[in-house]
C-alpha cells in the first residue's frame, strides 16, 4: 500500500467516524432543536383546528339564532292587529317580562323595569 493509499483509506475512515458522531451525539444541538420545531408546529396545528371548530360552532349558532329572531318578528309583524299600538300595561308588562329574561332575580340589576339598562 502506497503512502497515498493510506492518506485516502485513513480520510475517509475519518470522514465516516466524524459523520457518525455528528449523527449520534448532536454536538450543535441541530437534531433536538428540528425536533422541538417539529413538535411546536404540531401542537400549533392541533390548537388552530380546534379553533377553527369552535369558531365554526359559534357562527352556525348564531346565524340559527339570527334566522330563529327574524322568523320570529315576521311573525309578529304579520299577526292580525299589528298596525294597532299596545295598551300601555301590555307594553309595560312586555317590558318587564324581557327584562326578566335578561336579569333574572337576584342579579343585582341596577335599573328599574322598564327602563333601559345603562351602557357600560
Amino acid at each position: 500500500m502506497t503512502k497515498l493509499s493510506a492518506y485516502i483509506v485513513g480520510g475517509v475512515i475519518l470522514a465516516a467516524a466524524l459523520l457518525f458522531a455528528s449523527l449520534t451525539f448532536d454536538p450543535w444541538g441541530l437534531r433536538k432543536r428540528a425536533e422541538t420545531r417539529a413538535v411546536t408546529a404540531t401542537q400549533q396545528a392541533a390548537v388552530a383546528t380546534k379553533t377553527t371548530e369552535v369558531l365554526d360552532r359559534v357562527v352556525r349558532s348564531e346565524v340559527i339564532i339570527r334566522n330563529q329572531a327574524q322568523g320570529a318578528v315576521e311573525h309578529v309583524e304579520q299577526a292580525q292587529g299589528a298596525d294597532q299600538p299596545l295598551p300601555a300595561a301590555v307594553g309595560l308588562a312586555v317590558r318587564a317580562g324581557v327584562d326578566g329574561l335578561r336579569h333574572p332575580a337576584g342579579s343585582g340589576a341596577d335599573h328599574a323595569p322598564g327602563e333601559p339598562q345603562s351602557a357600560m
